[in-house]
């Protein structure tokens, strides 16, 4: 998909949080063309686009991860909706899965899914990013994005929102079983 930008438009999409559906809306003379996307950091998406197979790549930059954990941080208080992956609403794996895709990363979908993915890291050597788990019934059920300072964000059923937490609570202590790393920092030479 193509998309043309001229004067006022240009600076709407500009100021759009990542992640936001996007109805873009072109005029011709003979035509008017709608198409739905997503807006992510390397431009304009289509939802078909949108669905794809996992791909990593390192960090290009301390910078670049730093961005990664705003851009998580600013999903705060977006509701939960099961199933979601949108700024409009989100699960837990939903939320993981749209904040990684609008840094080009592709992941699964699910809690199961995710926890199969990156590198197994332990609590004490997480870095913001890493993806830390929690179980229920033996198995992981639950995710959210390690953001620095022994916080996660993530999105909590309990507070029908995407919210922060500390790691080291009791209910979160207690039920944490991993955590993964998706994406290094890059080694300069």
């Amino acid at each position: 998909m193509r998309v043309r930008t001229f004067g006022l438009f240009a600076y709407m999409i500009q100021v759009l949080i990542l992640g936001a559906i996007l109805t873009v809306i072109a005029f011709t003379r003979q035509d008017v063309v709608i198409n739905r996307g997503y807006l992510m950091s390397e431009g304009l998406s289509t939802e078909e686009e949108w669905q794809g197979t996992t791909t990593y790549h390192p960090w290009r930059s301390l910078e670049e991860r730093t961005r990664f954990v705003k851009v998580a941080l600013s999903f705060q208080g977006t509701p939960y909706d099961s199933g979601g992956i949108t700024c409009e609403g989100a699960d837990c794996s939903g939320f993981v899965y749209t904040v990684y895709r609008l840094f080009g990363t592709k992941l699964p979908r699910t809690v199961i899914g995710l926890y199969g993915t990156g590198k197994k890291v332990q609590r004490d050597e997480l870095e913001d990013g890493d993806l830390v788990f929690f179980d229920g019934a033996d198995r992981p059920i639950h995710v959210g994005i390690y953001v620095g300072q022994g916080m996660f964000v993530h999105a909590s059923t309990a507070a029908k929102m995407i919210r922060t937490d500390f790691l080291h609570t009791p209910g979160h202590l207690n039920h944490f079983i991993g955590a993964v790393r998706i994406r290094e920092l890059m080694k300069h030479k």
